[in-house]
């Protein structure tokens, strides 16, 4: 009686978990983490610490979202900390892509290089396909953050090729987008726009409204610098469109990110 109690409450944490994640990446946020914090109560309580781990990744990747960068890498620590005392490499693999991520956002791209690279020993070891991808990504990320693109290309290509295997959509749409602005920072923008309009597709296949909204932005961003700027005017509405309907609290940030990108094009085009 008492192991079917257990297991009802380990199902009930594992659901939520589950339901967190969906409405990560259908930027419905408030709604993530009200069910991932529930998720972590739970299995907190039953001991659950691997699929917490989990759990307090896809937490730190809600802030990333909302724009959170103290809460994203504290929640990305604690799943790397669980991880390492439980001995899941995978875990920890998965818990460093998530600090990475953080300090690349934030700038510290040196940083960045150093935990992924970490993280990319420990995926190679676990055997994850597409953990290792995602951890390509942001190397390649982090690389084109500081300009080394001949090396932000490899790490995308290889990413892509992984991705190839597991053909996992959210994965996909972030290596085209990755690949896109590297291109883009090497002025080839007809390679750019290809790998951006895949990104795009992808992500509005999965209803993913935030990254959906970046991919336009960066759409715009690349007819402006090839100085086309009625195409830019066009895709920097659209991406402001986009931006207005999220319901997150990041919403504010990515509306004045649009519209002052706008202003800047469509001053210039008068």
């Amino acid at each position: 009686e008492r192991s079917k109690a257990f297991d009802y409450q380990k199902g009930i944490a594992y659901a939520l978990g589950n339901i967190g994640a969906a409405h990560t990446w259908m930027s419905e946020y408030e709604s993530a983490l009200k069910n991932c914090f529930d998720s972590t109560e739970l299995l907190r309580q039953l001991g659950e610490k691997a699929h917490e781990a989990q759990i307090q990744y896809y937490l730190s990747i809600v802030f990333y979202f909302l724009g959170d960068a103290e809460k994203q890498i504290q929640h990305a620590q604690i799943s790397y900390d669980i991880a390492e005392e439980i001995g899941d490499i995978g875990a920890q693999a998965n818990a460093l892509n998530g600090i990475g991520t953080s300090h690349y956002t934030t700038g510290k791209n040196k940083e960045a290089i150093e935990v992924l690279i970490k993280a990319e020993k420990l995926a190679i070891e676990s055997g994850d396909s597409n953990l290792l991808a995602r951890i390509y990504d942001g190397l390649g990320t982090a690389n084109t953050n500081s300009g080394n693109y001949e090396l932000a290309l490899e790490y995308m290509d290889k990413s892509l090729k992984l991705i190839e295997k597991t053909a996992v959509k959210q994965t996909q749409s972030y290596a085209h987008d990755g690949i896109g602005n590297i291109y883009r920072h090497l002025k080839n923008y007809t390679k750019a726009l290809e790998h951006y309009r895949i990104s795009f597709d992808l992500r509005k296949e999965m209803g993913f409204k935030d990254g959906m909204g970046i991919t336009m932005l960066h759409i715009a961003e690349t007819y402006s610098a090839a100085d086309d700027n009625l195409s830019a005017v066009q895709h920097f509405k659209e991406a402001l469109e986009i931006a207005s309907k999220n319901q997150t609290g990041a919403q504010d940030d990515y509306v004045t990110l649009f519209a002052n990108a706008f202003e800047q094009t469509s001053g210039g085009s008068g």
